[in-house]
This record gives C-alpha cells, sequence and structure tokens, in this order.
C-alpha cells in the first residue's frame, strides 16, 4: 500500500515547518538540561561553612529550608529572595518553578525563555505528526 502525494508547495512548506520545530525542540532540551538555574550566590556543589558534604534535604524533617531573613540552612549562604530550595536537586534555584523531571533539572529564571520554546515547539511538532498521520490513514482507508 503506498499512499502517493503530490509534492506541492504545501508539502514542502509541512516539511520545513517540522524540520525547524523538530530541531528547536532538540535544541532547548540539550539547553535546558544544561543550563545550571541554580541562584548566582550558589558556586558548584558547594561545601558547608564547616567544612562537610551538605546535608540531603528531606521535605518531612525540613519543612522551609530557606529562612526569612533568605538564608537556607542547607546550602549556608544568603539567596535571592525569590529562590527556593529543590528537594530533587538540593540546591537553591533561582525564581524556582519546579523540577521537570524530562529535562532531569529544574526550572528556574536561568533556564525558563528555553523550556517555553521547548513546550511550545513540541507541541506544535507532535500537532503537524499527528496530522501527518491523520492525513495518511485517511488516504489509505478512503482514497481507494
Amino acid at each position: 500500500l503506498v499512499v502517493q502525494y503530490t509534492y506541492g508547495t504545501v508539502f514542502y512548506v509541512m516539511i520545513t515547518i517540522s524540520s525547524v520545530t523538530c530541531f528547536c525542540s532538540v535544541i532547548s532540551k540539550i539547553v535546558c538540561t544544561l543550563t545550571d538555574p541554580s541562584d548566582p550566590c550558589i558556586v558548584g556543589d558547594i561545601k558547608s561553612t564547616y567544612g562537610v558534604e551538605k546535608p540531603e534535604f528531606d521535605r518531612e524533617k525540613q519543612g522551609h529550608v530557606i529562612t526569612a531573613d533568605n538564608f537556607c540552612q542547607i546550602c549556608t549562604v544568603t539567596v535571592d529572595q525569590s529562590s527556593r530550595h529543590c528537594s530533587q536537586c538540593n540546591k537553591c534555584v533561582l525564581r524556582f518553578d519546579h523540577h521537570c523531571d524530562y529535562i532531569n533539572n529544574c526550572v528556574g529564571k536561568l533556564n525558563y525563555s528555553y523550556y517555553i520554546v521547548l513546550l511550545l515547539s513540541s507541541a506544535i511538532y507532535s500537532v503537524i505528526v499527528i496530522s501527518n498521520v491523520l492525513f495518511i490513514l485517511y488516504n489509505l482507508c478512503f482514497k481507494e
């Protein structure tokens, strides 16, 4: 069963749009994954002021680790007012939105715009793929 396509302008436009959105999805996922959204006060995987590794964040034991004066008790550093401590990454993130398992990273101020590009380009690419599959199925089932 072979579906015959007319290689007109619409075909080339769809190929171009799907290629661009796929490329944007891949690049924005890579950038989101590799961008460290940590608060600028946090440098790498710092040790506490006492010379020992910072403790793991346990939500059952520690409710709020950032005090009213913006001091993180786990990272032992004063952070920005909009920072929150991520329990999965165990670090403070500037304008923390959420921890995304898909990019295996936190979403914060430093990678939020790339995350939005990832969501939009992935959604557009998904719509294009689904519409192409439906078009092919329609031609296979009803055009014979």
